[in-house]
């Protein structure tokens, strides 16, 4: 029997991307993609022993705390319930969409931020 963790797993991909740092620089990273490419989890650049959720179209790391790649992907399952359009590459339309959320997702948004 196939559990639905192993359909999820099965679903994505791994690939190199290239990540922006905040120096300005940029490294590359081998990233597991969610099976539509929206997102990415891979082993941080900057934070040793942790995980980070980067969103593919924008490149931006929604955070670089997760304990394990499995917490990573949870975060990733709570990220897709915010009704947003996260196939947008820009960052001012989710800028403007965090303006306009609720106190529980606000204090779940603080909570996973570096």
């Amino acid at each position: 029997m196939v559990t639905p963790a192993r359909i999820m797993q099965s679903e994505h991909r791994w690939q190199e991307i290239t990540v922006p740092l905040a120096n300005g620089s940029s490294a590359p990273v081998v990233a597991e993609l969610s099976a539509d490419g929206i997102f990415g989890v891979h082993q941080s650049v900057t934070v040793p022993g942790r995980w980070t959720v980067t969103h593919i179209p924008t490149l931006f790391a929604i955070t670089r705390t997760a304990r394990t790649r499995e917490v990573a992907w949870s975060f990733v399952s709570v990220l897709r319930t915010f009704p947003w359009d996260w196939s947008k590459s820009d960052l001012r339309y989710f800028a403007a969409q965090r303006i306009m959320l609720g106190p529980e997702q606000w204090e779940w948004i603080e909570s996973i931020k570096d």
